[in-house]
């Protein structure tokens, strides 16, 4: 759970306070925040953890995920920028426009797609605070000190189950080099 100073996320400075966890990482990672009809937030999920330059996008498992919760009429998208940069890449932007068609005439409509940046890397904020932008361009700077608080939010994370008929995968390094080499040598069918 989030323990955050607010529960609705009605301006994207709200926003910034649910998510502020992601202005720590350094490993982008993915989020969404779903909410209900009131801008109250029901869950956040975390979709994917990446490395520091990039993260995975799963557009069709994140509509599932946030199709599946009870009340949602809305979700805000965020992932980091462990760079500092403020603007969202045109990937970005791709993903957002991807799940928006996905969403549309279910009943849950996307806000927006925004992007938390370090203050430290780029000296644009004070020490002890971040800045989140959307697309549009328009920022908040989020004070760390004022997001914690009272409200308890929920967090999901997204994870693949495993299933008996998996077995045929590779499970190890071991397990790679096995089918690698029978690949390789023409031995038949991995």
């Amino acid at each position: 759970r989030i323990k955050a100073s607010t529960a609705h996320v009605r301006t994207l400075e709200d926003l910034g306070i649910i998510v502020n966890d992601l202005a720590r990482r350094a490993q982008e990672m993915f989020v969404a925040v779903v909410s209900d009809a009131n801008q109250r937030v029901l869950e956040v999920q975390v979709h994917s953890i990446g490395s520091r330059k990039e993260t995975g996008y799963y557009p069709e498992a994140m509509a599932g995920a946030i199709l599946a919760v009870p009340g949602a009429t809305q979700v805000d998208l965020v992932h980091n920028h462990p760079d500092g940069s403020r603007q969202l890449s045109d990937p970005d932007k791709r993903v957002a426009e991807h799940l928006r068609e996905l969403l549309d005439r279910t009943g849950v409509s996307m806000n927006r797609m925004a992007v938390v940046s370090s203050p430290e890397l780029t000296g644009s904020a004070t020490v002890g605070s971040f800045v989140i932008s959307d697309a549009s361009g328009v920022s908040a700077t989020v004070d760390l000190e004022k997001t914690r608080g009272g409200f308890k939010i929920p967090v999901t994370e997204r994870m693949m189950e495993y299933r008996a008929s998996d077995t045929t995968l590779p499970m190890n390094a071991n397990d790679v080099v096995k089918l690698l080499t029978t690949v390789s040598q023409g031995d038949g069918e991995p």
